[in-house]
């Protein structure tokens, strides 16, 4: 089943990130929409009144960031296409992404998030697959993973998650990806292992281009010597024992990596 079209959420002024994404879907031959993105000024009092009326930058360009994805939706369901991929206008796709996009088989009678993306975590999957493709497979999440920048969704799940997003008081990301953070009830979410892409600034083996528009502070020692040393030696250590505890359940702690990457843009 072809993937009809792409929604992709671009904050105004960011022309070099439009560039990138117009390559990159030309390239792959993926038909898109570009969806302005919400800026600080453009968030509704009642919905910062929501959030807790918060006057950090960050937290406002956060909300900023959960209502460009509503507003996605809205688009998506003004289409007559029955499934949609939601894309940041930062992502790096995988290789032969055009082969696997044209090849997917999502349910569309089902409410459920498809994440295709990763930001390198480590988290809590169902061991058994829901979807299985030639090099990679989707797995029900079971723990938080951050990041929002890529995921497939149908019309059912559109409207359902419109119905509830005046009800959102926590960030995007967990509101669709964290069980325990979210606000209000969620549609399953399954997990690409590996994933078929990721943001440019997670990405760990190339020099960022595009750095969050959200703000530097939203995990300021993610990349100190400690937390380094953490993830190189002993996360490894603590997955593996977590994982035989609570393997009688059925799931499995992993690290979440991604395909190899199309670097011939």
């Amino acid at each position: 089943m072809n993937r009809p079209i792409a929604i992709v959420i671009n904050v105004p002024n960011a022309t070099d990130r439009l560039q990138h994404i117009d390559k990159l879907f030309t390239h792959f031959g993926i038909n898109y929409i570009v969806e302005e993105g919400y800026t600080i000024d453009c968030i509704p009092e009642d919905v910062i009144a929501r959030y807790g009326s918060p006057t950090d930058p960050t937290t406002q360009r956060a909300i900023a960031c959960t209502q460009s994805h509503v507003s996605a939706w809205k688009t998506f369901l003004s289409t007559d296409n029955e499934e949609c991929m939601i894309a940041e206008d930062d992502i790096l796709l995988c290789r032969n992404f055009d082969s696997i996009w044209n090849n997917l088989d999502i349910p569309g009678d089902s409410y459920a998030i498809w994440k295709i993306e990763t930001a390198n975590a480590t988290c809590t999957i169902q061991r058994k697959c829901e979807r299985q493709y030639n090099g990679f497979s989707f797995h029900q999440l079971h723990s938080g993973h951050a990041g929002a920048a890529a995921y497939i969704i149908n019309r059912k799940t559109a409207k359902f998650l419109l119905s509830i997003a005046s009800d959102f008081k926590a960030i995007i990301d967990n509101e669709l990806f964290d069980p325990i953070l979210c606000n209000v009830p969620m549609c399953r979410t399954y997990q690409a292992i590996p994933a078929l892409c990721i943001q440019d600034s997670e990405n760990l083996n190339s020099t960022t281009t595009f750095h969050s528009l959200i703000g530097p502070g939203r995990n300021p020692d993610r990349d100190s010597k400690i937390n380094q040393l953490r993830r190189k030696y002993l996360s490894p250590v603590v997955s593996a024992v977590v994982s035989f505890l609570i393997s009688y359940q059925g799931l499995r702690r992993i690290k979440v990596k991604h395909l190899p990457l199309e670097d011939k843009l």
